[in-house]
């Protein structure tokens, strides 16, 4: 059912009153306060006569649990890669490379899934991801035996493709269903659900898979871990078919039901964009540390504790994620109101680097494990929320690029720095140069903050949508505090 009207009448009576409603909305564009709660105070009538329906969030819903199933199978056995290497007999760095994958088979199939998106829209692409995930289900619980981690690595190879497919498509998402004062909560919930399925792949395993030298303990614990996973997958890839729609009946804005740019201009303009390569760079080494953390944290934390500790730091990893979401929640309602993007890129990654400096601090000189917990829990609050306030960023600022195809772009950056870290710093952790990895990845956030100070947010979807509602261009400015030239320009 929707909620409001599709299109409001307007009777030829209405004629007389749209002079005065023009000069009402001219006198609201020429105060001096043009903050960007400008946009709020001004009620544009042709956007308010667009309906937006309550199955928006079944969409989101439907959406979200899938890329949480997705984040879940992505920590593959890392938090538990000491248990997992024996009971298969295998190395602990083939354990690792579970998670690795993901990010070498992301860089080659996210361009074809952004495609594929512009073609044959979200559904088709969302379905074949659910589908490509419940079989990497099926093929790790068929590999739960000792003899079986050929299964779990074919699995994960296919649970590798549909992440490369699911996880650009919060921004298209929202910008099909959802109005403009809730694109960026959506996305936000969108790509947080992926972490809160991250957070849930780093306790599942810890919680169910026990410690034994008793292999076939450990064996029983592997095979409900499994199961467990391949029947949430089932369920999820049943509901996502018989019950996600493409798109609303009738359009959510003006801007939703526009004919999209071509495939192959969009990454052209993507390319000739030099604020949008700039914030990519940003935004990719901050995606990149993001997922190292995740996944050094286990061997960075126990050279300093290597006894007793491993279900401690499941928790730890778990703890991470779950006050990410809150962050990412809590940013993205600040962002559908003030839109202040470069604003808060900037605020993220210095914080990111200031948190990381004292939990390194505190991790190699002062033997305090509840100190090392909580730190890690706070750099949660500001490691990750870029992850899904960047992708609503890069959508404003490249717009008309279609948002599946701007986000696929920048997360490939992302990837590709989310392998060399990973690589890189991981091989520095398992030579005993962990103050030295460390150091190097508090001077990747320093480099991402400067980068983000340099990349210009002119908000081109909302300046659109407002020049389509009244004519006028320009109503958001990008922050004044970083941009001032820009703000003065715009005056003139």
């Amino acid at each position: 059912m929707p909620e409001q009207p599709y299109f409001s009448d307007r009777s030829s009576s209405d004629k007389s009153s749209s002079d005065e409603e023009r000069i009402e909305e001219e006198k609201l564009l020429k105060t001096k306060d043009d903050k960007i709660p400008l946009l709020a105070k001004i009620e544009l009538k042709k956007e308010n006569s667009f309906q937006t329906y309550k199955t928006r969030w079944l969409m989101l819903f439907l959406f979200s649990v899938n890329t949480m199933m997705n984040g879940t199978l992505f920590m593959g056995l890392s938090s538990i890669s000491g248990i997992a290497s024996k009971y298969y007999h295998v190395d602990d760095v083939l354990v690792e490379w579970l998670s690795n994958m993901y990010l070498i088979f992301y860089v080659f199939v996210a361009l074809p899934a952004a495609y594929m998106m512009t073609k044959w829209g979200v559904r088709s692409v969302l379905v074949i991801s659910s589908g490509f995930q419940t079989c990497a289900a099926i093929l790790h619980y068929t590999g739960y035996k000792p003899k079986g981690f050929l299964f779990v690595i074919m699995g994960q190879i296919l649970a590798a493709f549909a992440y490369g497919m699911v996880l650009q498509i919060p921004g298209k998402l929202s910008a099909t269903w959802f109005p403009k004062n809730e694109r960026t909560t959506a996305t936000a919930i969108g790509v947080f659900m992926n972490t809160l399925g991250v957070a849930l792949g780093f306790l599942m395993p810890s919680a169910i898979v026990s410690d034994s030298d008793d292999m076939n303990i450990v064996g029983n614990g592997m095979k409900k871990l499994f199961l467990a996973q391949m029947i949430m997958n089932c369920v999820v890839f049943l509901l996502t078919v018989f019950l996600f729609r493409e798109k609303p009946p009738t359009p959510v804005s003006l801007l939703s039901n526009e004919e999209e740019m071509s495939f192959g201009e969009s990454l052209n303009t993507l390319i000739k964009d030099k604020y949008f390569m700039i914030m990519g760079q940003a935004y990719g080494i901050y995606f990149g540390l993001f997922v190292s953390v995740l996944v050094i944290i286990s061997p960075l934390v126990t050279a300093a504790y290597p006894d007793g500790y491993n279900t401690l730091i499941g928790w730890m990893g778990f703890t991470f994620c779950m006050v990410s979401i809150f962050a990412c929640f809590v940013i993205g309602l600040w962002l559908d109101y003030y839109k202040g993007f470069r604003t808060v890129a900037v605020f993220l990654t210095l914080a990111s680097m200031l948190v990381w400096i004292t939990f390194t601090l505190v991790l190699k000189y002062y033997h305090n494990f509840n100190a090392v917990f909580v730190l890690f829990g706070i750099h949660g609050l500001v490691a990750v929320p870029l992850f899904a306030c960047g992708l609503e960023q890069i959508a404003e600022m490249t717009y008309p690029v279609p948002e599946g195809t701007s986000g696929a772009f920048a997360l490939i950056i992302g990837n590709i720095y989310g392998f060399v870290f990973l690589t890189s710093l991981g091989l520095l952790i398992s030579k005993g140069y962990t103050l030295l990895s460390c150091i190097v990845m508090a001077g990747l956030y320093f480099v991402a903050m400067i980068l983000s100070c340099f990349a210009k947010t002119e908000l081109k979807r909302c300046n659109a949508e407002a020049e389509e509602a009244t004519g006028h261009k320009r109503i958001q400015p990008d922050e004044k505090w970083l941009n001032i030239k820009f703000n003065n320009n715009a005056k003139r």
